[in-house]
């Protein structure tokens, strides 16, 4: 599973745009693009597929929410097929790339999830979720250095952001170092538990 509820949050402003241009279309596409968004599971589903189906705003984000709700509930390769159709669409949105980096992750092709993230950092370089993602599937390839780096550079982008904090306590823990990889649990669990 991602480290985030559903997906990398869009920003406030690309969120605003997107549902504005939905609102052009009608009240429905409107809703479907919020529902689409602010939802999970089957209901995010239905809603995605509505307002790509109307035409209504900007489809590349529909297909990262849609992908984000398959995601969510374990259907990867559902979920990277709207990646790939949001990244055809607009090759510089780094939500899409982050999230399809935590299917391949999901799927452990850790080549692809890495080669993913690093693009979206390249398009969004304080993206917190694609460097622990990135960390995270590091770690799984068994280079804990680079793993430590990357949720190191996560926790620098959001102090706040217990998963990657998690995320390197493993790493430190992978290489026996339990003082520090401890300090990390700690660390994240208080964060959780605010």
């Amino acid at each position: 599973m991602s480290a985030f509820k559903r997906g990398p949050a869009l920003s406030g402003s690309l969120l605003i745009g997107a549902l504005f241009s939905a609102a052009l279309a009608g009240p429905a596409a409107a809703d479907d693009a919020y529902t689409c968004y602010a939802t999970t599971g089957d209901v995010s589903i239905a809603a995605c597929t509505r307002a790509i189906n109307a035409g209504a705003g900007k489809p590349w984000i529909q297909y990262a929410d849609r992908g984000n709700a398959y995601h969510a509930k374990g259907d990867d390769d559902r979920a990277i097929a709207d990646y790939d159709q949001a990244i055809r669409l607009n090759p510089k949105f780094a939500n899409a790339y982050s999230g399809r980096g935590y299917a391949y992750h999901a799927k452990g092709d850790e080549d692809r999830a890495i080669a993913d993230f690093s693009e979206a950092i390249r398009f969004a370089p304080n993206n917190k979720f694609a460097y622990n993602g990135r960390g995270n599937a590091y770690h799984a390839k068994g280079d804990e250095d680079r793993a430590i780096a990357d949720c190191s550079e996560a926790i620098r982008i959001n102090p706040k952001y217990a998963n990657a904090y998690n995320g390197r306590g493993n790493a430190y823990f992978a290489k026996g170092d339990n003082d520090r990889a401890m300090a990390d649990y700690n660390d994240g669990i208080r964060l959780k538990s605010q």
